[in-house]
């Protein structure tokens, strides 16, 4: 099915989401204790930290469906993807980022074309070689999606062979929120 086909249909909820046990909506589990590069990052870039616009999902329309997939597929096109030794989150200047930086990267640009920062979370991952991965979490009315430097098209969070660990909160970009539940003493034994 070509995107903007899926666009439309998703859109007008003729797609069922592959899953009957996916939740096309990520659910938190409390607070989280930020990753020490995304605390460095908002004391870099003030800026990019602060809340704007509403808290609200954006609603889901052809058009800012293809709007993120031209977002996602031109920055994993253009920024040339790195391994950092060290956790330094930033907005790549020089065409080269890692996972996070990219991420970063997309975020920045839609809300700089005037998306709101609590439907633009960042989210940190186990990918499936269970290494840390950091992508752009898109909150929709129909669902969240995923904007990843490994993948160029927009996807549903669910559809990512990744263990889940923790995002931006809707409310503040400096705070972040668990995406699995606590482990109980009790469910340890």
């Amino acid at each position: 099915m070509r995107y903007a086909a899926f666009c439309a249909a998703l859109c007008a909820g003729s797609i069922a989401f592959a899953e009957p046990s996916a939740q096309p909506f990520q659910k938190t589990y409390g607070d989280a204790v930020p990753f020490s590069g995304a605390i460095q990052f908002c004391d870099s870039y003030p800026q990019e930290c602060v809340p704007q616009g509403t808290t609200e999902r954006l609603v889901a329309t052809k058009e800012l469906f293809e709007l993120l997939a031209g977002i996602n597929r031109d920055v994993n096109k253009t920024i040339e993807g790195t391994v950092e030794r060290e956790e330094w989150w930033s907005i790549p200047a020089n065409g080269k980022g890692d996972c996070e930086d990219i991420a970063i990267l997309k975020r920045h640009i839609l809300i700089r074309l005037g998306l709101p920062s609590g439907a633009l979370l960042l989210a940190v991952v186990r990918d499936e070689d269970q290494n840390g991965h950091a992508l752009l979490i898109v909150r929709t009315t129909v669902g969240d999606f995923a904007l990843d430097n490994k993948i160029m098209e927009v996807v549903p969070w669910h559809a990512l062979p990744y263990r889940w660990l923790q995002r931006q909160s809707i409310h503040d970009p400096r705070l972040w929120r668990m995406l699995e539940a606590p482990v109980t003493a009790s469910a340890r034994k």
